[in-house]
């Protein structure tokens, strides 16, 4: 036998065996929203509620943007509240209608807080608020500066979310008072995307 022979039995490698796919990971992300919610107080406001007028506002919007990480999603909104109340006047007669059409727009950014089935984000955003608060039809259009934040959770499609939003500013005219634009919501979402 030679020094540099062996008695061992080689076998065959085993099969390489290919990973699973790795499931498909969005890198942006999208949402429509509804909701409800309560009118702040305001000069403005406190005169409707001192004449019996609501302070409830409906909500629409939809966001969406880019994952710059796993966690953190930046882009932009859009959304909308519609405000319509009545109320008697002095003789118990009705008041003339209080109508409100509001539109806001600009840039938000989303921290997503986990990865899991169901995932807990907040987010933050700014941009412009334009609303048309009047009676008797839509008032003169009045613009306002506006941020706010969310918190919210999604599990799969659908999510819930509550948020304030800060757009507070005159109405116009001579007899013009401090109003806000935004306030307080509460929204379900639908998500596609992230």
């Amino acid at each position: 036998m030679l020094p540099y022979a062996t008695d061992a039995v080689f076998e065959d490698p085993a099969p390489v065996v290919s990973p699973a796919p790795l499931a498909q990971v969005h890198t942006w992300f999208a949402r429509v929203s509804a909701g409800v919610g309560p009118v702040p107080g305001s000069t403005e406001q406190d005169l409707f509620t001192a004449y019996g007028y609501t302070a409830t506002r409906w909500w629409f919007a939809a966001d969406g943007g880019w994952l710059v990480s796993d966690c953190l999603g930046i882009g932009g909104w859009i959304a909308g509240s519609y405000r319509s109340s009545s109320a008697a006047d002095a003789n118990g007669g009705p008041a003339p209608e209080l109508n409100e059409v509001d539109t806001f727009v600009g840039p938000t950014a989303f921290l997503f807080l986990d990865q899991r089935e169901v995932t807990v984000y907040v987010g933050v955003r700014g941009g412009l608020a334009f609303g048309t608060p009047g009676l008797g039809g839509l008032g003169k259009l009045m613009a306002a500066p506006a941020m706010g934040g969310e918190v919210g959770f999604r599990g799969g499609p659908v999510g819930l979310s509550v948020g304030y939003l800060f757009a507070s500013g005159r109405v116009p005219g001579e007899l013009g008072r401090s109003y806000d634009l935004g306030g307080a919501y509460f929204w379900v979402n639908a998500y596609v995307g992230r």
